[in-house]
C-alpha cells in the first residue's frame, strides 16, 4: 500500500493505523527524501498476519508460483487481440515444467480470473498468486482465441533468490 505517512529513516516496521486505531498494515519502506517528505509503503495487515502465521508454523515464508512472464493489457494490445477491455494480463512466456505449463496455460493467453477474482493488472495477479501457499489448487480463467477457458492450477513454490546466482536471476522471466 502506498501511504502519505511521513516516515523518518529507521521508522520502518511499525504499524500503520487507521483513524479508529485499527492496524491497517505495517510500514516497510520510504522512497525519496529522508526528511519524511517521500513516498511511504506498507504491507496490508492481512498479508502481515499470513506472514506471521507462516513464520510461527514453519520458520519460513513460502509464496505461490505460477511460472509465467506477464504484462498488463494496454489499449494497443487489446486492439491487436480484438479485446473489448484492457482488463486482464497478457502471458508473454511460460517457464518449462512450471505450474502454469502443467495446467495448460500458454504464451499469449490473457489471464482474467484467479481463484474466483477478476484480474485487471499484472500487479494484482502477482499479489494474488503470492498470497496462496504452494501446493494449493486454484481455478483460473484465461482467454484463448477469444474463448474463456477454465483451468485448474496447483501452485508451485516461488524459488528462493538466495539459491540463485546473478546469472540465474537475470535469465528467469
Amino acid at each position: 500500500m502506498q501511504t502519505s505517512i511521513n516516515l523518518q529513516r529507521g521508522d520502518g516496521g511499525g504499524p500503520l493505523l487507521d483513524l479508529d486505531g485499527n492496524v491497517a498494515g505495517m510500514n516497510v519502506a520510504t522512497i525519496g527524501e529522508t526528511s519524511g517528505t517521500g513516498i511511504s509503503f506498507a504491507i496490508p495487515a492481512g498479508m502481515v498476519k499470513e506472514i506471521y502465521e507462516q513464520l510461527i508454523e514453519t520458520g519460513a515464508v513460502e509464496r505461490g508460483f505460477l511460472g509465467i512472464a506477464l504484462q498488463d493489457v494496454n489499449a494497443k494490445i487489446a486492439e491487436a487481440l480484438g479485446l473489448e477491455t484492457t482488463d486482464g494480463v497478457l502471458i508473454t512466456d511460460v517457464i518449462k515444467d512450471s505450474a502454469a505449463e502443467k495446467a495448460g496455460i500458454r504464451k499469449n493467453d490473457i489471464f482474467v480470473e484467479f481463484n474466483g477474482k477478476a484480474i485487471e493488472s499484472a500487479s494484482r495477479l502477482l499479489i494474488s498468486v503470492a498470497e496462496v501457499r504452494p501446493g494449493t489448487e486454484v481455478e483460473v480463467v484465461v482467454l484463448r482465441d477469444g474463448q474463456r477457458q477454465k483451468l485448474t492450477v496447483t501452485l508451485g513454490k516461488r524459488p528462493s533468490m538466495q539459491s540463485k546466482t546473478e546469472d540465474d536471476v537475470l535469465k528467469t522471466p
